[in-house]
């Protein structure tokens, strides 16, 4: 990565978090957030109003939505409203469009709003914006309170194989975030779209389907074993269906096999092996690494190239020559990426506060083991590297991400 592009971009929006007022002179309006403000996290009090102001152009059959609120109750919709910019009068004139907001009483949560064409069958946003907002300095993440969670395996083993109906079923109305649940079988629909899964408590009538009422986030939705509709890139299940797994206070985790959703200890002593491999590249170092014959190598879903087991040993070949990704300048490298203190994860992973990426093409199967940091404090120093692992256990692709809205 190039640290003198993330030094200034992390400067540009540290001026951001501390001068969101509007640019057209509306102090009394409070804190004003705008495009440039997106992936920023935002101080408010409680009750506090305050505004998104976003460049529109009606005439191109685009206008902003509101797309999700993480913590529904972060924010409550005011007012929306629009800007022409010249105060020409003009129908259809580009202008801005404004949404008030009023601040919730407590927490933190992202607001999320994409620019659409909600006409369109299946809308795909040209521009998307998030602010993590913050109530009264409230922590981001969300601090989850653990101390009466029992591990799992003391925990009473189900009756029926996961997925499938059996014992006290609640309804996903009735998950409270925060709120741990060790084990539980959950009725609700599951509407899967670019690739984030959810667990609905309504389904909407629209085609596609679409979510409604309360949701949690499925936090590893391939384990998923349920019957379901698709059109286009949106999968759904036509009916509710009850689902067995755990709920960690945030995200429902599917099934009770614990070793499906935690790192084993081969998987962090790979972890461990592949972070003394990028401080001292050499074959000593790449021999201790499970690595298959040929390892691919990408950014984010993509696969840029494919080096012999024996190339792993020399830093020049883990560097992709890209000069853009995710808005910032390359080349990128995996073994720069990697820092302490880092979380050891299984599956399918949110990019921050994105929805989470596809397997690159072919990879879908295989196991995937992640290291992501602990301590960012905001997305611009998110980063993750991500093990593909084919059923002999050696890692046959490693791909590396970076946030970008």
């Amino acid at each position: 990565m190039n640290l003198q592009r993330f030094v200034l971009t992390a400067a540009l929006v540290l001026g951001f978090m501390t001068a969101c007022a509007s640019d057209s002179g509306e102090d009394a309006v409070g804190t004003v957030l705008t495009e440039a403000d997106s992936t920023n996290e935002v101080s408010l009090s409680a009750g506090e109003e305050f505004v998104v102001r976003l460049g529109s152009n009606p005439s191109t059959g685009y206008q902003w939505e509101i797309a999700e609120m993480s913590v529904p109750d972060i924010a409550e919709f005011q007012l929306r409203s629009y800007e022409d910019a010249d105060n020409t009068e003009v129908v259809g004139a580009a202008g801005f469009e404004v949404f008030t907001f009023e601040a919730g009483s407590s927490g933190a949560g992202i607001l999320r709003l994409e620019y659409v064409r909600s006409f369109e069958e299946l809308p795909v946003p040209d521009r998307v914006v998030e602010y993590i907002i913050r109530i009264d300095g409230a922590a981001w993440p969300p601090l989850r309170d653990t101390s009466e969670v029992r591990p799992l395996a003391t925990a009473t083993a189900p009756t029926s194989p996961a997925n499938e109906p059996g014992g006290d079923v609640i309804d996903v109305s009735m998950l409270v975030p925060g709120e741990v649940l060790p084990e539980a079988t959950v009725r609700g629909a599951v509407v899967w779209h670019r690739g984030r899964a959810r667990l609905c408590e309504l389904l909407l009538e629209s085609f596609p389907a679409q979510c409604g009422g309360t949701w949690v986030v499925i936090a590893n939705p391939d384990r998923l074993t349920v019957e379901m509709d698709s059109a286009g890139d949106v999968r759904w299940t036509p009916s509710h269906v009850e689902i067995a797994g755990r709920f960690d206070g945030e995200r429902f985790i599917v099934d009770f096999n614990d070793e499906t959703i935690k790192p084993t200890p081969a998987d962090v002593g790979l972890v461990d092996a592949f972070v003394v491999l990028a401080a001292n590249p050499a074959s000593d170092t790449v021999n201790a690494v499970a690595f298959a014959e040929t390892v691919m190598l990408g950014l984010g879903p993509d696969i840029m190239r494919t080096v012999d087991h024996d190339g792993l040993a020399d830093a020049a070949m883990w560097s992709i020559a890209r000069e853009e990704f995710r808005g910032y300048a390359g080349p990128f490298s995996a073994l720069d990426l990697v820092s302490e203190p880092f979380a050891v994860t299984l599956c399918a992973h949110a990019r921050c506060v994105a929805p989470p990426e596809p397997a690159p093409d072919g990879l879908e199967d295989h196991r995937r083991v992640s290291m992501q940091p602990t301590t960012a404090t905001s997305c611009l120093g998110w980063w993750t590297i991500d093990f593909f692992i084919d059923d002999a256990g050696q890692i046959e692709a490693v791909t590396l991400d970076l946030f970008g809205p």
